[in-house]
Order: C-alpha cells, then sequence, then structure tokens
C-alpha cells in the first residue's frame, strides 16, 4: 500500500513547492512510511509519492522515469505480471534500470500509450505524466482494490489515493454530498463515481482518466464479460483449478515475507493451500479471535493451520471493540459500514 498525490495548474501557475507537496503526501505516511519521493514540472504540474517497498526494496524509488526524464510515473499497488511485460518490451529495444514494477509502466506507456491499461495486471492506481505532450493518465485497476480520487476546478487539476491529501488546498470544498450520504446508507460505502464530498469524485474500477491543457475524458478500458460455453462439469473444475492457483501464484511476487489471514473457511483455506504450493515455503497465517463463540472462528483456523503447516499467530480481541473503534475508523478517508473494518485493522497493525 503506498499513497501517491498530483496537482495540475493549467492556468499557467507554478507547480505548488517541495513543502506543499511534502505536506500533502505526508498525510499518506500511513500509506507509505518507507520512502518520499516527488517531481515539478515547468508545466505547472506536481506529482508526490509515499511508498511501502514491497518489490525492489532498494532501487523502487518513485517517481520513475524515462532516459530523458519527460516521462514520470508514480505506482499504488502491484503489476503481478510485470515480468512478462518486462521481457516483451525489452524485446521491442527499450533498456531497463530498476527491476521494479513501476518502470515497466514508464516503458509501455512509451511503447503503447493509454493502451498500456490494456496490458497491465495487478491491483493498482496509477500516475503518468507526459511532459512533452502536456498530459496527464491516470488508471486505476480492473476491479478498483486501490482507490483514486480527482478533482477538478477550473484550469485546477488534482488527484490522491487520499482524499484528505487533496484537502490541504483552499479551492476544495469540504461540504458534504448529500446524495453519496444517501448512497452509503443504503450500501454501506460510497460506490464510485461519487464520494461524501461534493468536490471529490473517485476513478471508476476498471477505467482511465486522461488530462491535457484545456480538456479531460474519462473512458472504460475494461469491463466483466462473459463466454457462454457448456462443458462437462470436471473441465469446468478443472480449469477453475487451473486458474486459481495461476492467480493466487501471481499475487506471490514480493522481496518480503508473504502472509495471509486464514479463518478456517473453504475460501482462506482455498488461498493459503495454493500460495503453499506455489511458493514452496512456509506462509505466514493470522487468526482473530472473539470471546463471543458465534464468532469465533479460531478452532478451525488453527486445525487448518496445522494441515496446511502454516506458521500461524492468533490474535485476541478480548477487550472491548469500542476501544478500537476511532483509531480504526479514522484509516478510512470515507464512511465505511463494515464492522469488519476494526479486526482488519488490527490485523494489520
Amino acid at each position: 500500500m503506498c499513497g501517491i498525490w498530483g496537482w495540475w495548474n493549467r492556468n499557467g501557475s507554478p507547480a505548488p513547492d517541495e513543502m506543499t507537496i511534502r505536506q500533502a503526501a505526508d498525510i499518506m505516511r500511513k500509506r507509505g512510511p518507507d520512502d518520499f519521493g516527488f517531481y515539478r514540472s515547468p508545466s505547472g504540474f506536481a506529482m508526490g509519492f509515499r511508498r511501502l517497498s514491497i518489490i525492489d526494496l532498494t532501487t523502487g524509488h518513485q517517481p520513475v522515469s524515462n532516459e530523458d526524464g519527460s516521462i514520470q510515473v508514480t505506482l499504488n499497488g502491484e503489476i503481478y505480471n510485470f515480468q512478462s511485460v518486462r521481457e516483451r518490451l525489452i524485446g521491442l529495444g527499450h533498456v531497463f534500470r530498476t527491476f521494479s514494477d513501476t518502470e515497466v509502466i514508464v516503458h509501455g506507456y512509451e511503447q503503447w500509450g493509454e493502451a498500456v491499461a490494456d496490458r497491465l495486471c495487478g491491483m493498482f492506481a496509477i500516475a503518468i505524466w507526459d511532459e512533452n505532450h502536456r498530459r496527464l493518465l491516470l488508471i486505476r485497476d480492473r476491479l478498483g482494490i486501490k482507490p483514486l480520487y480527482y478533482f477538478i476546478k477550473n484550469d485546477i487539476f488534482g488527484y490522491a489515493s487520499d482524499p484528505r491529501a487533496l484537502m490541504t488546498f483552499p479551492d476544495i470544498c469540504h461540504s458534504l454530498d448529500n446524495d453519496a450520504l444517501s448512497l452509503y446508507l443504503y450500501y454501506g460505502y460510497v460506490p464510485a463515481p461519487w464520494t461524501i464530498y461534493k468536490d471529490i469524485k473517485k476513478l471508476r474500477p476498471g477505467h482511465l482518466c486522461m488530462v491535457s491543457d484545456n480538456s479531460e475524458y474519462i473512458s472504460r478500458y475494461w469491463n466483466l464479460s462473459f463466454e457462454p460455453v457448456k462443458q462437462e462439469k470436471e473441465l469446468y473444475q478443472q480449469k477453475f483449478s487451473e486458474l486459481f492457483g495461476e492467480v493466487v501464484g501471481e499475487h506471490l511476487i514480493s522481496d518480503v515475507p508473504l502472509g495471509a489471514f486464514l479463518s478456517g473457511g473453504m475460501d482462506s483455506t482455498s488461498v493459503v493451500q495454493a500460495a503453499s504450493e506455489k511458493n514452496g515455503k512456509q506462509i505466514l497465517t493470522f487468526n482473530m479471535a472473539f470471546d463471543d463463540p458465534e464468532a469465533n472462528e479460531s478452532f478451525y483456523a488453527r486445525q487448518a493451520a496445522d494441515i496446511l503447516n502454516s506458521d500461524h499467530h492468533e490474535m485476541s480481541m478480548a477487550d472491548d471493540p469500542g476501544n478500537y473503534i476511532v483509531e480504526a475508523l479514522s484509516q478510512f478517508p470515507e464512511p465505511f459500514g463494515d464492522s469488519a473494518a476494526v479486526p482488519n485493522y488490527l490485523y494489520r497493525e
């Protein structure tokens, strides 16, 4: 989990200075405690970055640029297929300086433009600044796993992983959006493109946004589709097993230790089993124990951990959950109605 931020004064005003960029990015320090980076353009654009190190720990500083610095990229998330895309780009003549997945986006954009989005698999929010063409490209992953907020007002365009990083600027109204509030009360969260804030929007999953000096357009680059094919039940089972193992394997590319939440149920147990088989190493697993017998799944988690030979860690929520609610909810930039947010926060802490 990292944090990206950007601000473009398209009216010719200077880009925000380093102190302003740092103040905005520091609001997202929880998302990226390991590193800070920024870029300022003579075109009035600035981008900032807070990093949580997962891949290429030593040379993964962002923003990442091409050889002449005309393209600058920040990435929140992971590109699971970056190695295969990297090999393809090397075959096309591109030269890489790092092993980070972010640099794959740089050269992918040079090669394919905005169509680079079609070639990336993963969970990501991406910002690409193109100095030569004076344009900004934002891309959000297919299912919207990573957040990406944006703001448009007159000649100003801003974006961030957390809307609170945009609110450091006086141009943004902090008023609530009543329609978004109604959606929250219905769904338990605010769906894209709305946010709880009147002036700020979310980029929809599977969409990209191209911003230029005097215009911006949003387009869908991916949509879920089904091709009905009638096959024998055994073939469906075999295909699912292959795809499931492949997808879990893609999630295991990391330069830090791997872990998983384990409840003992079918879904989490299947993930840990596939991860153990693909990784060939013992997997760290975590479970939250509750005093309430109806909510406590720790017995099943321990059973699954024993069978899977995982390095299992059990946490207890014996205290009043109210002790954690305020701190847990403060991590969410918008109202979020899922009570699992509290134990999930404790897991991550």
